[in-house]
């Protein structure tokens, strides 16, 4: 946990009791901090200060890592495959991380030195990718992560040790103070990640009087069900949503803002230069259709 701290006519930023930068008055810039949320093929982010908590600016962008595969299940096979997999994926989603907290930083006007603290939320093996660890344990049976409590690395680089000891290679930072933290959330299981848990936290569905349903809708989709302050049960299930490249074969496009230009189910086409959309719902079969048959979907044009 990262404080600010002001005494004696200096301010310190303190890593639970440690300091981790002593200056003499105030910063000559805030003490800001990062929070993401590392998603399958979208990384959503917002810049906080950690004076007060204030949200400075917020945005999102499409995960560096969605041409290695459009589902964690392509991910983990991507870096099976490779000798250099693992790495590569975890030098594409800081990559991601960097390049959002620059924009955010930026809206802000601020630097992301001045950034001392990152928190990073995700599904399991966005998690184990981000730490530089192999996601394959996640992908088979009997499914097991490679870790579930909350994991601290300095921002200098993400790679976690394993065995007390760091692969071989260049650091994989995270662009922040150099002093800084990077936080991850823990998880609850193999399919259950840090996301379910940020998404119970930021909810009354463990602390509320009544039931309540929460649903993740993401790519890697997790539903969680909780009983009014009496935990949740059955523990939290998680399934794969329609990856966007099925979207893309059948429609043409991602959901991306600007990939579409007014409604196509109020003019009836999907763009000029595409394919009509399907009516919906079909007309009805005529007297001569044979029993137990349908006349094809019509096609409507612009």
């Amino acid at each position: 946990m990262i404080r600010v701290e002001e005494a004696g006519g200096a301010t310190r930023i303190l890593h639970g009791s440690r300091p981790l930068v002593t200056v003499e008055g105030k910063l000559s810039g805030g003490s800001l901090g990062l929070a993401f949320d590392l998603g399958t093929t979208t990384v959503a982010g917002a810049l906080h200060s950690l004076a007060d908590g204030r949200v400075l600016s917020s945005g999102s962008t499409v995960d560096h890592q969605v041409p290695a595969g459009a589902d964690v299940i392509s991910r983990a096979a991507f870096a099976r495959a490779r000798p250099e997999g693992t790495r590569a994926l975890q030098e594409m989603a800081a990559g991601t991380l960097n390049e959002l907290a620059e924009r955010l930083c930026r809206e802000a006007g601020a630097s992301p030195r001045e950034v001392f603290e990152a928190v990073v939320t995700g599904n399991a093996i966005m998690l184990h990718l981000l730490l530089g660890l192999d996601p394959h344990p996640l992908a088979v049976a009997p499914f097991r992560p490679l870790f579930t409590g909350a994991q601290e690395v300095e921002a200098t680089d993400l790679r976690l040790p394993r065995g007390g000891a760091l692969r071989p290679g260049a650091p994989v930072p995270l662009r922040i103070h150099p002093r800084g933290r990077v936080v991850t959330f823990p998880l609850i299981a193999a399919y259950a990640g840090g996301d379910t848990v940020a998404g119970l936290h930021s909810t009354d569905l463990v602390r509320g009087e009544e039931p309540g349903l929460l649903i993740d809708l993401g790519t890697n989709t997790e539903v969680a069900v909780g009983w009014g302050g009496r935990g949740v049960w059955p523990p939290p299930r998680s399934c794969p949503a329609t990856p966007w490249p099925t979207a893309w074969r059948r429609q043409g496009d991602r959901g991306l803002f600007g990939s579409r230009r007014g409604s196509p189910f109020a003019r009836g086409t999907s763009g000029s230069s595409r394919r009509p959309w399907p009516r919906w719902p079909p007309p009805p079969a005529s007297p001569s259709t044979p029993p137990g048959s349908r006349r094809p979907i019509s096609r409507t044009s612009s």
